[in-house]
């Protein structure tokens, strides 16, 4: 459930008492995400604190104990470089739905939709700006990593662990160490960017796209609706005239469609309803399947296909 009352992949308008109580579940989601954010926030800081003291990490006696702490350490770090933007990029979303549950733009539609599931209720929102996709390709690459978020979340985890070891070693090891960190933090950062610039270029390339063709479908159905009411028109005007469009629609489809002529004649009753449906289509509506049936049977049996064509010779 999201605060505007609907389940995700829900499109039905709000209730009134969604209305009124969705400012206050957006605000109560953002802060939630905003106290996540903070506490994920303050275990960076926390960390980066602890960079080159000589107490940070201490390693034990037993090698093998010393590999899982050290692997827990990598993967806790990865863990923090994913969770950070992760839970930020949550309690963007939320300011942006509390602004737009308190707007009059939005005021009788979804604000949201529910990305994450039941069991992990992620909200986005259901109406993208060029700020709010941005954010929404960050929180796409952060709960769900690609192969090269993933690897730069690691190089995180490795570096800032090897960091809370170079207290322990000489001065000058720490110096080269450091260089080699910062280094492989800066490509890390690279590959992750680039990454989020690609995704976000996709998903830019994908919203055009399917604008393109709500705005071709919006022209298609005006162009049908038109040419619906012209041959309504006519076919009380004029019934002559609507009959031989209708004729000239049944020819087109006998000639076009030669298999399935031949089909008919051989008793195919499949081959038969594909013409009458196509005709149907084509006189949008405006004639039905008792009109169509007997005329598209009459012209595939007084229409000659055209020969099939020889078969090459082996």
């Amino acid at each position: 459930m999201t605060p505007d009352g609907a389940r995700s992949g829900s499109t039905a308008p709000p209730s009134r008492a969604a209305l009124a109580w969705r400012p206050l579940g957006y605000a109560l989601f953002t802060l939630a995400w905003g106290i996540i954010a903070l506490s994920v926030a303050a275990l960076w800081a926390l960390c980066l604190t602890q960079l080159g003291s000589p107490s940070a990490l201490t390693l034990e006696a037993d090698p093998g104990g010393n590999v899982l702490v050290l692997a827990l350490f990598v993967l806790m770090f990865a863990f923090l470089a994913l969770a950070l933007p992760a839970t930020l990029s949550e309690a963007v979303f939320g300011l942006i739905l509390v602004a737009r549950a308190l707007g009059p733009l939005d005021r009788d539609r979804a604000l949201s939709v529910n990305v994450g599931g039941a069991r992990r209720p992620l909200l986005a929102p259901a109406r993208h700006t060029a700020f709010s996709r941005a954010v929404y390709t960050v929180f796409d690459l952060s709960w769900t990593p690609s192969l090269r978020v993933a690897l730069a979340a690691l190089v995180y985890g490795v570096c800032f662990t090897g960091g809370l070891l170079a207290g322990q070693a000489p001065p000058a090891v720490a110096i080269g160490y450091a260089v080699l960190a910062l280094t492989a933090l800066v490509f890390a950062t690279r590959m992750a960017v680039r990454e989020v610039r690609a995704r976000h270029s996709r998903s830019v390339e994908d919203d055009g796209r399917a604008a393109r063709s709500a705005q071709r479908a919006a022209r298609n159905a005006r162009k049908r609706e038109a040419r619906r009411v012209e041959l309504l028109g006519l076919r009380v005007t004029n019934p002559d005239a609507f009959a031989a469009a209708l004729l000239v629609e049944v020819d087109k489809e006998v000639v076009k469609r030669v298999h399935h002529v031949r089909r008919i004649r051989r008793g195919e009753k499949p081959a038969l309803d594909i013409l009458v449906g196509n005709v149907i289509h084509f006189m949008v509506g405006t004639v039905d399947d008792t009109e169509v049936r007997p005329l598209v049977l009459r012209r595939a049996r007084e229409i000659d296909p055209a020969p099939r064509p020889p078969r090459a010779a082996k």
